[in-house]
């Protein structure tokens, strides 16, 4: 199980959330996952569609750290489609709850 998720915010440009999210998925999408990210994940707000949530599942934290000093150059080339930097954000799962855990309590 991966203890580790990193969130990124990105807010897109009017009429460029589709090449933000294509260019996303063609340089962030491999790459994380030679990093030890098995798992991404892309949120678009229903009543927005400009903002977008990028969810990473990592195996460590140093491997997230280690990837995204590698990303920091790809990044600064999507903020053409974006009308901010991205807010980053690292967290450690504390707790998980499932339907099963929950049956089983």
């Amino acid at each position: 199980m991966t203890h580790y998720r990193v969130i990124v915010h990105y807010h897109f440009k009017k009429g460029m959330e589709e090449q933000g999210i294509k260019f996303f998925e063609k340089e962030f999408v491999n790459k994380a996952h030679e990093y030890g990210c098995p798992t991404i994940e892309l949120w678009r707000n229903e009543t927005d569609h400009s903002f977008v949530v990028g969810v990473g599942a990592w195996n460590s934290m140093e491997d997230a750290r280690k990837f995204q000093s590698q990303w920091d150059a790809k990044e600064h080339q999507m903020l053409r489609y974006c009308t901010n930097v991205p807010r980053r954000e690292f967290f450690s799962i504390k707790s998980v709850y499932t339907e099963k855990s929950r049956r089983a309590a």
